[in-house]
């Protein structure tokens, strides 16, 4: 799954995905308690926070380590 198509297979009635139904579960228990906005962004590029932040997702599905940045 990637970009707009894990939204939507997020937001499907069915799937045979176990991770994506632990998703949407998880999602429909929280929309009980406060209101929940599934978002897609199109594109990172040039966004040097957003860039950081695929870097860090992508170093976690692939469980491997990302240098870490400093904030002043």
């Amino acid at each position: 799954m990637e970009h707009q198509g894990s939204l939507q297979d997020i937001c499907a009635p069915r799937t045979k995905s176990a991770l994506v139904q632990e998703c949407g579960d998880a999602l429909e228990q929280l929309a009980r308690q406060k209101e929940v906005a599934l978002v897609w962004v199109p594109g990172h590029i040039g966004v040097p926070v957003n860039e950081r932040t695929d870097e860090l997702a992508r170093s976690e599905s692939t469980g491997s380590r990302v240098p870490s940045i400093s904030r002043r």
